[in-house]
């Protein structure tokens, strides 16, 4: 998992977004990226007077944890913590909590104990103006001092393993053992690999935990469920999941002759022109030629070779009257039939738009006339079209990118399915092959 190599900029932009959270997902490396000098970094605080410093607590790359075993929401065990013992209830840690928040950057993590927050393990006080009025407006005197929670480092932390955790058979821990608290005395994980469904880094997490007889068992922890995470509310007006994924258009192409400009040139035919005569001056020239004047004997090796453009506004615009002309010519008996090109609902459309209070059509007669539908050379309509005719017009094929983008979700998923089969095809008929392959093997008289 190699870092990705950024610049000062960006470097600097993500580290002011702050790097304390409460996602339980880990969805990139930026916490084993270095700050740039001056920001957050060891002397950041040393131009600021004493009283506006804060507790920077600087760590360098190296020093910190890529992958975390202890997330939000996990139950831990501070192990400076000291123990109570309530009446009327079981032994309870003060060094007990639950993790609310982590600091990937500084090794830090903030502790809150929802049942008791008195006996929260990480607490400092807070000192504030004692002062505050009174309901008749005389001056009342209050605390000064409260508790906030303050964080600790990750390596004074015991992770308590879940009483919902299933056990496997046999691991010599039985779950009224689980119930009342058991400590995980060492936290291992496996490699991280991405998961582009989830997108986010996934990996196993597994604790070593010592039975009543003395032996060490390592059992997988499950990670706790991603409360932050954004979840999708099911209403009555929610769409169901297959009819987002499936196609709720798919083109079609009517018998009559139309003619819809889908195509898009990477190159035109004058760009090309001029990339032939740059080629022929090209290839008369030598490959390595001679500085005139100064040092002549240093050589100058020839650039790289030229490649056509992309066609310009204008040029793209003859292309498609050029494309035009070519349909009208294949087809010189449309006026009789109904034929549509994207150039017929150009014609009819408003001229204006409706800022322009502009948004009246053209007039439209209730019936095509007879033989409206001659064209002229380029293939422009000639013959006014009626609404019975506009009424039967493809309109939709203009529109076929953004009913039916190429790149949608629904064919994405399809294409991404259909190589899941062929790759699962391809490994069993692999896998029959050697099956038999072995099986002749084993046949063989030695």
């Amino acid at each position: 998992m190699a870092v990705p190599r950024l610049t000062a900029k960006e470097l600097d932009q993500r580290f002011k977004r702050g790097t304390k959270t409460a996602i339980v997902a880990l969805r990139n490396l930026d916490h084993m990226l270095p700050g740039q000098k001056g920001w957050k970094g060891k002397f950041a605080d040393r131009m600021l007077p004493a009283r506006a410093r804060g507790n920077n607590n600087y760590v360098q790359p190296k020093d910190r944890i890529k992958l975390w075993n202890i997330v939000p929401g996990d139950v831990v065990r501070y192990r400076t913590g000291v123990k109570l013992a309530k009446e009327g209830s079981a032994e309870l840690w003060k060094g007990q909590a639950t993790v609310k928040q982590i600091d990937r950057t500084r090794n830090l993590a903030w502790l809150a104990n929802v049942d008791n927050p008195g006996d929260n393990p990480a607490t400092s006080e807070k000192r504030i103006v004692p002062r505050q009025m009174g309901e008749d407006g005389q001056v009342v005197w209050s605390n000064n001092t409260f508790q906030i929670n303050r964080p600790v480092h990750i390596s004074n932390l015991q992770l308590v393993l879940p009483q919902e955790m299933d056990l496997p058979a046999g691991c010599g821990i039985t779950m009224d053992e689980l119930k009342e608290g058991r400590v995980a005395t060492r936290i291992s994980g496996t490699g991280a690999k991405w998961n582009k469904k989830l997108h986010q880094f996934t990996w196993k997490r597994f604790a070593t935990v010592k039975a009543k007889d003395g032996t060490n068992v390592k059992l997988q922890v499950p990670w706790p469920p991603n409360k932050n995470a954004p979840r999708i509310i099911l209403q009555d007006l929610t769409t169901a999941s297959d009819a987002v994924k499936s196609e709720s258009w798919i083109p079609w192409y009517p018998t009559n002759p139309i003619h819809i400009s889908r195509h898009t040139w990477r190159t035109s035919p004058q760009s090309e022109a001029m990339l032939r005569a740059q080629k022929a001056i090209r290839e008369t020239q030598p490959r390595i030629l001679r500085k005139p004047g100064y040092a002549p004997y240093l050589p100058i090796r020839q650039g790289p070779p030229p490649v056509a453009q992309a066609p310009t506004p204008a040029e793209a615009v003859t292309l498609r009257q050029a494309a035009q002309r070519k349909w009208a010519s294949e087809h010189p008996d449309m006026s009789e039939g109904r034929s549509f090109a994207s150039s017929d609902y150009h014609s009819v459309a408003p001229l204006d738009g409706p800022v322009a209070n502009g948004a009246q059509w053209r007039w439209i007669p209730d019936k095509t006339p007879f033989q409206a539908g001659e064209r002229n050379e380029n293939g422009i309509r000639i013959g006014i079209a009626g609404k019975d005719e506009i009424d039967a017009w493809p309109i939709e094929l203009l529109m076929e990118r953004e009913l039916s983008p190429p790149r949608s979700l629904a064919k994405r998923m399809k294409q991404f399915n259909i190589s899941k089969l062929t790759k699962q095809a391809e490994l069993k008929k692999q896998q029959d092959i050697m099956n038999k392959n072995l099986e002749a093997l084993r046949n063989i008289e030695l």
